[in-house]
């Protein structure tokens, strides 16, 4: 009974952990949205920006301060600011199609999600493998596992003593009309099998399980590790972003589009800033999508993959 009782305990602990893996899932691939809602967004600001340069262009054409050249290398932005803002519709469908297979709904109703990239409050590392620790089911299933293996071994060495039966029987003749009573007792006698094979078996076993979840908390911890290294080269990454390469990107953008309209820049310098800063702004969401990816597995005690087979 204590044996089934922590196989039962153990069958617990692995269905909190798919769950855990469910919950984990749906967050990463809630953020997946909003990083292509993000997309969706930069990419209108390309088609609107490339679209603005093709207007400048032909009004420049027009008043034959620029060549025709110019205009069709326009006209090209704009056709890859159109294909861009497609591409990052299909993310966007792709994200929401991978939600709706991951929770069961086939006819997933959206219009957009609430929510945030910024990330303003940090993990501490520390914390987070106290929490694993002591809250993972990944260890929880280990630890039951070395409870149903010390239970087992239990039960083995305790085999060879013998179960002792009794038999009472009364029995009467028919003929002499006599009642006769009897009482038999039995018990085996371990001489030769005394269970040493399943004993030592069960104890090898048990030492595998200790070994094993021993290796599951040191694993959790190397991949903790990893993950918190990723979150934190991202975060260092989007503060940079945030604090000094978007605002002086965003402020060129601005000065050279003014001097194209005043035909004072060129075609070619207004192209390529308008493709750093579309790029600059492409890398940040990316790096805001891997922060919140590593986050969310850390907040979810590195438990992740429901559909895959355990």
């Amino acid at each position: 009974q204590q044996v089934v009782c922590a196989e039962i305990r153990e069958a617990e602990s692995a269905l909190q952990e798919m769950q855990q893996r469910l919950l984990t899932d749906v967050r990463l691939r809630y953020y997946d949205l909003l990083v292509a809602l993000e997309k969706i967004r930069i990419s209108d600001q390309l088609v609107d920006f490339s679209q603005d340069a093709v207007d400048t262009t032909q009004q420049l054409v027009e008043a034959q301060e620029m060549a025709r050249t110019a205009l069709l290398q326009a006209q090209v932005e704009l056709q890859y600011a159109q294909v861009t803002r497609r591409q990052a519709s299909n993310e966007l469908a792709g994200a929401r199609r991978n939600l709706a297979v991951l929770i069961g709904e086939e006819d997933l109703p959206f219009s957009t999600v609430t929510g945030s990239l910024q990330d303003n409050d940090g993990l501490d590392i520390e914390a987070a493998f106290d929490q694993i620790l002591q809250q993972s089911p990944e260890i929880a299933r280990r630890f039951n596992e070395v409870e149903i293996a010390r239970r087992n071994l239990a039960r083995q060495c305790v085999e060879p003593i013998p179960d002792v039966t009794w038999q009472a029987t009364i029995l009467y003749g028919l003929g002499s009309d006599d009642v006769v009573s009897g009482l038999q007792v039995g018990m085996p006698i371990p001489v030769l099998n005394r269970n040493e094979g399943a004993i030592g078996q069960a104890r090898k076993e048990m030492v595998a399980a200790e070994r094993n979840a021993e290796r599951t908390a040191l694993r959790l911890r190397e991949r903790l590790v990893t993950a918190y290294q990723s979150y934190m080269d991202a975060k260092l990454e989007i503060e940079a972003f945030n604090s000094e390469i978007l605002p002086t990107s965003e402020e060129t953008i601005r000065l050279v589009a003014q001097g194209y309209r005043q035909g004072e820049v060129s075609y070619l310098e207004l192209l390529v800033v308008q493709r750093t800063y579309f790029q600059i702004n492409l890398a940040n969401v990316d790096r805001l999508g891997e922060m919140w990816r590593q986050r969310i597995a850390i907040e979810g005690m590195l438990l992740s993959g429901s559909l895959q087979q355990q």
